[in-house]
């Protein structure tokens, strides 16, 4: 599905920026 591709690919690289920041948060907080 093309429509499921596209959406797919707006949203993974802001899921894997926010959890890039919770792991760094929580690096921090260590």
């Amino acid at each position: 599905d093309g429509v499921t591709e596209q959406l797919y690919g707006e949203i993974k690289p802001a899921v894997v920026e926010a959890n890039y920041i919770i792991n760094h948060m929580h690096n921090k907080n260590d």
